[in-house]
């Protein structure tokens, strides 16, 4: 079921592919950090994006794509894609690092703008955990929403931003 949010500004993905090698797709039988058959040959842009490109596809939208962070904060160009998901017994922000360090380091302002602005725990997957036993690594949570989010905090590793704090996840919290 896509998660339905707020559009601050609409955007199209243009070269970036991110969602198309990181993300797996059932309906392609596609596993994580593999190419999707259907990209083209560039290295972006789907073969099947007008005729028999799945729901799935259809309906995903980065953060990004919805206006959160800067022009250039575009997924493939900080190394982390931030999405809204319903998984489980609530709703969180992912964040999925495509580069190792992009957290904490080119992407932490994005990081920190999502979790203020949709006032959801961000759940990092670091770049060497691998699908599909990835749960998480890491945790970043504004401080306004830090009690209803203790459960999923550990150690606190350092701060993204302004109110926005990295923890360790607590593995089998989410």
């Amino acid at each position: 079921m896509p998660v339905s949010l707020p559009v601050i500004q609409a955007r199209t993905c243009g070269e970036c592919a991110v969602c198309c090698i990181f993300v797996s797709i059932a309906e392609l039988n596609k596993p994580a950090r593999v190419p999707c058959s259907n990209l083209e040959s560039s290295g972006y842009g789907c073969t099947i994006y007008n005729a028999g490109r799945p729901q799935v596809c259809k309906d995903f939208k980065c953060s990004w794509l919805l206006g959160a962070g800067r022009e250039e904060d575009r997924p493939d160009r900080i190394g982390v894609m931030l999405t809204v998901q319903d998984i489980q017994d609530g709703r969180y922000a992912l964040a999925l690092e495509t580069r190792p360090g992009a957290v904490a380091g080119p992407a932490a302002h994005v990081v920190s703008e999502v979790a203020r602005l949709y006032q959801l725990p961000v759940i990092v997957s670091d770049f060497e955990s691998l699908p599909p036993d990835d749960k998480g690594d890491r945790v970043a949570v504004h401080t306004s929403i830090l009690y209803q989010s203790r459960r999923l905090i550990g150690p606190l590793l350092k701060w993204l931003g302004p109110n926005v704090a990295l923890y360790d996840l607590v593995k089998g919290a989410n």
